[in-house]
């Protein structure tokens, strides 16, 4: 028996497409069932596929605008697509329903960030908190928010908040292994842990540390040709999302 339950741990589990089947075995039924249509919504938002989520979500407002967190996933729908006053409009009807819904709070700070609004983020960010103090996302949010002030403690407290938590941060720092101090004249290990277009960005830092200190770079596996060619000095990896590596240069 299709069970919608069923199809929400296909979503948890990070598997889209099993959890779009059984969602839409339900709508085949009922194609105004509205948990279906949330959950294909959801599923379809995790896999980027924001058009669709977007038409899905705007049908299951039709059928029940009081919920409150319907109205935030369309506006989290929108922001995905760049259309920030869109998002911003259902996300403010989100709060007006349900002033407390952290992940509302959450997307309106980003938003702010995003519009280079920092103190408006700020303030959203600290509510959330206020609300449910472990937020990871949040705190990132406020890590933004609070680099672009120039709060510099405050800010990459924040940002490292969501390390290890996510699939373009998977891992966190190793504990055998600290964060570079500044320290002169060592074998650094430096990896990636975001985008492939933020990797090749921030490559650039590269030659300046390599001017004092021994350099062994850990990269996105389609990146490692481009940047063994550009950095011929030091020892590259391409092994990033795969594991951890224990690489000693030997």
């Amino acid at each position: 028996m299709t069970n919608i339950l069923d199809a929400i741990r296909y979503v948890e589990n990070g598997e889209p497409d099993e959890a779009l089947r059984i969602a839409s075995q339900i709508l085949n039924d009922d194609p105004d069932q509205v948990d279906a249509l949330c959950v294909a919504g959801q599923a379809l938002l995790n896999a980027e596929r924001y058009g669709l989520a977007y038409n899905l979500y705007k049908r299951a407002l039709e059928l029940r605008p009081d919920i409150s967190g319907i109205w935030n996933n369309i506006g989290l729908v929108c922001m995905k697509m760049m259309r920030d006053d869109e998002a911003r409009k259902y996300l403010t009807r989100s709060l007006n329903m349900e002033p407390d819904n952290t992940a509302a709070l959450n997307n309106m700070a980003l938003i702010e960030v995003n519009n280079g609004n920092p103190k408006g983020a700020v303030v959203l960010g600290e509510k959330s908190l206020s609300i449910d103090p472990d937020q990871a996302d949040v705190k990132e949010t406020l890590g933004y928010a609070n680099l672009m002030l120039g709060n510099w403690e405050s800010g990459w407290d924040g940002y490292e908040a969501m390390v290890g938590t996510e699939k373009h941060r998977t891992f966190p720092p190793r504990k055998d292994r600290p964060y570079w101090d500044g320290t002169r004249e060592l074998t650094l290990n430096i990896r990636g842990e975001q985008g492939i277009g933020d990797e090749i960005s921030f490559a650039s830092m590269i030659p300046d540390v390599s001017r004092e200190n021994k350099v062994i770079l850990v990269c996105d596996a389609r990146l490692y040709c481009l940047f063994k060619r550009s950095f011929p000095d030091i020892t590259v990896h391409p092994t990033r999302f795969e594991k951890w590596p224990i690489v000693t240069g030997k």
